[in-house]
């Protein structure tokens, strides 16, 4: 989905793309995922911007201005300026994951077992922590003389690599596959940890058709 708007937005000459997405999707993202057992990454859900790309280019911004505000005061703010939107009738198909969360999640807010609020304050939580591990998984790229290249791929010296610690490991091999892969979503560290794994045991590996070599 990402992938072909993107292309859309370099088709256009432009290098922003901005999404309605609002605290709702953002609470009920957290759930999902911690209904997964999800960690730091996960956890922190979506960010207020972000960057995706259709290919080798120039990434494109991706800006979600609107994650601070419910669904329901969106759509009465619409209402307020007569301003049409689009009700997506997927919205009450129980056939899709988010809209069983989304009514568990009112039950649960109506019970006062959990509510939005907390969810949202451990997506910040998690962001920060996200930061963090950010910072240190920048340094690590560049003490093993990480490079990016112009045709959309990303090589770390394999020596130096060898030495690195696993718990740092996981988090930057993660964060390179999803730079250079076109997905949606970045892979989970034990998935990426385990691509590079083989890669440096074999030589070569593949993490959802996408090679580490």
């Amino acid at each position: 989905r990402y992938h072909l708007l993107a292309g859309a937005v370099e088709e256009a000459g432009l290098n922003t793309l901005l999404t309605a997405h609002s605290a709702d999707d953002q609470a009920e993202t957290v759930f999902m995922r911690l209904s997964r057992g999800a960690g730091p990454h996960g956890l922190s859900a979506m960010q207020d911007i972000t960057y995706i790309a259709a290919g080798a280019g120039a990434p494109v911004h991706l800006v979600r201005p609107l994650l601070g505000f419910s669904r329901a005061q969106l759509t009465a703010t619409a209402g307020v300026f007569r301003q049409p939107y689009i009700d997506d009738p997927s919205n009450d198909d129980f056939g899709y994951e988010r809209i069983r969360t989304r009514a568990l999640l009112a039950a649960l807010e109506e019970q006062e077992l959990l509510s939005q609020k907390a969810l949202l304050r451990s997506a910040e939580r998690m962001q920060k922590t996200v930061r963090r591990l950010q910072a240190a998984e920048k340094s690590a790229f560049q003490s093993l003389g990480g490079c990016f290249y112009g045709w959309g791929g990303a090589s770390v010296e394999r020596r130096s690599a060898l030495t690195l610690n696993p718990d740092k490991a996981g988090g930057l091999i993660r964060r390179l596959i999803f730079a250079v892969s076109g997905a949606d979503h970045a892979p989970d560290d034990d998935a990426a940890m385990g691509a590079f794994e083989r890669a440096l045991a074999s030589g070569s590996s593949t993490l959802d058709r996408k090679s580490v070599v």
